[in-house]
């Protein structure tokens, strides 16, 4: 895989088509003509997750300190989550990585929160992020993401799967 072209999120829409053909059972014959039939299957979403397994890495703080400058994306979203921890949720299941040292938690009261998180995307890259959601204004939380990867295109891939 070219790690410079950009994967992105798609929908496949699926539709089962088939011929129902009766067969007489004694002679094996087909007997009268073909119907043509379909039936509506679920679609299938393909995200730039499904390309990210959640793997942890022994030190998240070490980890994070060594890959300083390696294809680092920054992005600020303002996610419709009135939650701190709904928020979390969110990213956490948006991007597909693993939550580090334990930083799913959060502080009762808290109004801002960082989360650690680690994956392998596909071709065995290495993924970090560090991801600090706060209270926003009405209904919302800020999100703010650094995402470090050997690679830009990835790391900007993984940044901008948030939905």
């Amino acid at each position: 895989r070219d790690t410079d072209i950009a994967i992105t999120s798609i929908t496949i829409v699926c539709e089962l088509k088939f011929m129902v053909t009766r067969i007489n059972l004694d002679t094996g014959e087909e007997e009268g003509e073909s119907l043509e039939e379909e039936y509506t299957l679920e679609d299938v979403t393909i995200n730039v997750s499904d390309y990210i397994a959640p793997t942890s890495v022994r030190d998240f703080r070490r980890s994070w300190a060594t890959s300083a400058g390696e294809g680092e994306v920054l992005q600020k979203f303002s996610l419709r989550r009135n939650k701190l921890e709904d928020a979390i949720t969110t990213v956490v299941e948006c991007l597909g990585l693993h939550v580090c040292d334990g930083t799913s938690r959060v502080r009762s009261g808290a109004r801002q929160h960082m989360i650690h998180l680690s994956g392998t995307f596909m071709g065995g890259v290495t993924v970090l992020a560090r991801a600090q959601v706060s209270i926003g204004s009405s209904d919302t939380t800020v999100l703010k993401i650094a995402v470090r990867s050997k690679s830009a295109t990835i790391s900007k891939m993984v940044a901008e799967s948030i939905s």
